[in-house]
């Protein structure tokens, strides 16, 4: 038998993931004109939700641009440590259900995880850096840079290390 503070947290679960599904599906339903009005463009989606002038897209999109680079390279830091981190609490809550539960909830886990794919699939390029050198495939002039090398903003190298050695 369940004691009352676990049922509690149960129930905060099952709720939390009702107001996410419900959220979800609120938002799926949005984002279906999304797609058509910029299927794959983030910026575009965007623009579309904030039903936003020319002007002002051109403006968010300089914003987006001028912070991508660094929000990509503190996801990349970032990411390992939250998807353990996931997998901890997802192994911990699985432990206080009941099998049934655990099945549903394992469904729900699996649903998020293909969710998760599916927008990194969707970004796919933007997020590759093939070579490792800290610049997006996107991005990157030069790609195929070697490991350690120093490279510039469009990921080629940076030769400017040893203009001073010569």
């Amino acid at each position: 038998m369940l004691d009352r503070s676990t049922g509690r947290a149960l129930a905060l679960l099952a709720a939390v993931f009702v107001a996410g599904g419900a959220a979800g599906w609120g938002i799926g339903s949005r984002m279906s004109g999304v797609r058509r009005h910029g299927a794959g463009d983030p910026q575009a989606r965007l623009a579309y939700l904030l039903n936003l002038s020319p002007a002002q897209r051109e403006s968010v999109q300089a914003v987006l641009e001028r912070y991508r680079d660094e929000m990509q390279s503190i996801w990349r830091e970032s990411r390992p440590r939250v998807d353990s981190l996931r997998g901890i609490i997802q192994a911990e809550v699985y432990a206080q259900l009941t099998p049934v539960q655990q099945d549903q909830f394992r469904a729900l886990v699996a649903l998020h995880e293909r969710q998760r794919h599916d927008a990194d699939e969707e970004i796919g390029e933007e997020l590759l850096d093939q070579d490792r050198d800290g610049v997006p495939q996107r991005s990157d002039k030069c790609p195929g840079t070697p490991k350690g090398t120093h490279v510039d903003s469009l990921g080629c190298a940076n030769h400017s290390d040893h203009a001073g050695a010569q």
